[in-house]
């Protein structure tokens, strides 16, 4: 309803499908991820434009993830339990790229698979085609996005053994197979300039879990964060503590799990600079999960001590949750009009390009949401508006750069961007 758009690497895939052919729709990403082309193919190619259908198929991906999650925990949990898990997981704003950054589609597919995978494979009435169907998924799963085997093998492990004190081998044998043999394919077909750097801000990932999903981050979103941190503690010294250990439950085990998910979805990005925020928020996808277990189980916790307490503080989370998801897809939105303004605008202060393009000063942003950031994404859009794959264009990320290029060859994006008009 808002409206759909194209953001920053949607362009250069979309450029990658118009000038070198359909399939090379991934450029270097391709023979790392190569189960994620078929769906580039159809957002950046068959639909190249359109992007709705495309963003169906996302969501319907996020659907089958949130169904297989309720699904899998309602094995090792109350039914109820666990369709608030997953229902939380859905609704909370804390992983909206998977939702709306088309680029995301080939990550929310993975996640869909895996657990799928796990339905599929992990059964009571299990034939050897449920193992081959589950292999195939875990298969999918890695070739897609391989940063989403972390959560996904320790499902594997714990939630049977959650469930009967013992870890499902003829599972775990076929789906650490399924997935060791298509994370080798990935290691010898890793994208050489994808290369780890500093440790990124995964402390951040906690806050972006129980604090984020509710509001922006700043004061409030501290406070909340620290109250969220001495519940956990409570959590856990009502586990470890002999005098507490009896009347501990599902609450504070649903916590503790939520964490140690957190934790284990954050590590394949621990070295990639991502912030779980905005663009960078798709790192909370399986992180999220985590969150979602540690929300209800602090919500259990509270109606164990308070009900009407704990009933005000669902209600006001939802409704804080709502505001937010709302306000950022307002950003995303804008941020995909911002993109085509940008390029419409340049096109017609600079009909015939002879030399580069120089845009700036530098990246509208808005909690991490743009329209374009870097040199690769706007060079893409202007080449697809100008029909040539020459056309040259630099973003620039500070004034002083902007400044020292010629007037005739720059475009200020500020008077253009609606994203700039949110301070």
């Amino acid at each position: 309803m808002l409206g759909a758009g194209y953001v920053l690497d949607d362009w250069w895939l979309r450029a990658n499908a118009r000038f070198d052919g359909t399939w090379s729709v991934g450029g270097e990403h391709t023979g790392q991820r190569p189960l994620a082309v078929p769906l580039w193919v159809l957002a950046f190619d068959k639909w190249a434009g359109q992007p709705v259908p495309a963003l169906v198929l996302q969501g319907t991906g996020g659907a089958v993830f949130a169904v297989c999650l309720a699904l899998l925990l309602r094995r090792a949990m109350e039914e109820g339990t666990a369709i608030a898990v997953a229902a939380t997981w859905a609704v909370l704003p804390t992983h909206l790229s998977l939702e709306v950054w088309l680029s995301c589609i080939g990550l929310v597919w993975s996640q869909a698979a895996a657990a799928a995978g796990i339905v599929i494979g992990w059964r009571d009435d299990r034939r050897w085609w449920h193992l081959g169907g589950a292999a195939l998924c875990f298969a999918f799963a890695v070739l897609a996005y391989e940063a989403n085997i972390v959560v996904a093998a320790l499902a594997v492990v714990v939630l049977p053994w959650v469930r009967t004190g013992r870890p499902d081998w003829p599972f775990v044998a076929v789906a650490g197979a399924s997935s060791s043999a298509s994370m080798l394919w990935v290691a010898t077909h890793w994208f050489e300039g994808k290369e780890p750097g500093s440790l990124a801000p995964v402390q951040d990932v906690f806050a972006a879990n129980v604090a984020w999903a509710f509001t922006n981050p700043g004061p409030v979103a501290r406070a909340i964060t620290a109250v969220a941190a001495v519940a956990f503690s409570v959590a856990v010294g009502r586990l470890i503590l002999p005098s507490f250990r009896r009347s501990a439950g599902t609450a504070e085990w649903l916590m503790v799990a939520g964490v140690a998910v957190m934790a284990a979805g954050t590590v394949p990005f621990a070295f990639f600079v991502y912030e779980p925020i905005g663009a960078g928020d798709r790192m909370n996808g399986l992180s999220a999960v985590g969150g979602a277990l540690f929300l209800v189980g602090s919500a259990s916790l509270l109606a164990r001590l308070a009900r009407p307490l704990a009933v005000v503080a669902v209600v006001a989370g939802l409704t804080a949750a709502t505001v937010m998801r709302a306000d950022r897809l307002l950003l995303w939105s804008l941020a995909g009009t911002d993109a085509d303004a940008i390029v419409e605008a340049t096109v017609a202060a600079v009909p015939g390009p002879e030399g580069l393009i120089v845009l700036g000063p530098e990246p509208v942003v808005r909690w991490k949401v743009l329209a374009f950031l870097e040199r690769s994404s706007i060079e893409s859009a202007l080449e697809l508006a100008y029909g040539d794959r020459d056309i040259r264009a630099e973003l620039t990320q500070n004034e002083r750069r902007f400044l020292s290029t010629p007037a005739y060859a720059r475009i200020d994006i500020r008077p253009i961007s609606a994203l700039d008009d949110q301070d």
